[in-house]
């Protein structure tokens, strides 16, 4: 038997399983998506002095806010709207 003839024989079991792995896949991807946009933000940390919670720009006149996540790591969150022009 060769393997067009298989195919040919086999072709509804072939696409029923590309399909089922397909809607794993896109289950499997939508659930990410939906955990992601449905999580609640942390709020900022309160910091005393420092540039936590402030807008920095960069040497590209690049405007950032900085967000820290927690005492160690802190987020640059680009901002476009307060962009400074040469």
């Amino acid at each position: 038997m060769k393997i067009s003839e298989f195919v040919t024989e086999q072709f509804k079991i072939i696409l029923l399983v590309i399909v089922m792995v397909g809607a794993i896949v896109l289950g499997a991807f939508a659930l990410t998506q939906y955990k992601a946009l449905h999580e609640v933000p942390v709020p900022l940390k309160d910091f005393k002095d420092g540039v936590q919670n402030h807008l920095l720009w960069s040497i590209k006149n690049e405007c950032y806010f900085v967000r820290p996540a927690n005492d160690t790591v802190v987020y640059l969150i680009r901002v476009t709207d307060c962009d400074r022009v040469k």
